[in-house]
């Protein structure tokens, strides 16, 4: 089965801010250079205020991929504490779901998969990511729910 995914370039060009969107379904991708990070404070962009999965992504000292995976209640304040302390990075990416039915349960969860993805798959360094995400207690429902979100990111 098909899918349509709709990409709306913010700023109006592909190296500026972009949202992503796959129809009929609640989740919402932001892709935002680290130049461009004041879109946070555009009252439009209260979805970046809620429940996220995020990653941040660069390169190392040697030019190789590097990403550090993350989880917040909103990226908007985390983000900051990522500025001043992680240099590599130049773009984030973060999920919110535009239903606003995520919790921060929901986005643990999708942390834990996305770390345990990115170190099977082994193309990135993820040496900032030091501590192991958590496990949070979900129903089985929410799991599964959450798999498919999960899917679609």
């Amino acid at each position: 089965m098909g899918k349509t995914i709709t990409t709306y370039l913010i700023d109006g060009t592909p190296k500026g801010v972009q949202t992503v969107v796959i129809s009929n379904r609640t989740m919402k991708a932001y892709n935002i250079p680290r130049t461009r990070i004041d879109i946070l404070k555009e009252e439009d962009r209260k979805e970046l205020r809620t429940p996220a999965l995020y990653i941040l992504m660069g390169e190392d000292e040697n030019g190789k991929p590097k990403a550090y995976i993350g989880e917040t209640e909103n990226f908007d304040k985390r983000v900051r504490d990522h500025i001043n302390k992680k240099d590599f990075w130049q773009r984030a990416i973060v999920f919110v779901s535009q239903a606003h039915d995520k919790t921060k349960a929901d986005v643990q969860y999708l942390e834990k998969k996305a770390v345990e993805l990115a170190q099977e798959v082994n193309q990135i360094t993820l040496d900032d990511n030091k501590q192991n995400p958590k496990n949070p207690t979900l129903t089985e429902s929410q799991r599964s729910t959450d798999d498919e979100y999960f899917d679609d990111i």
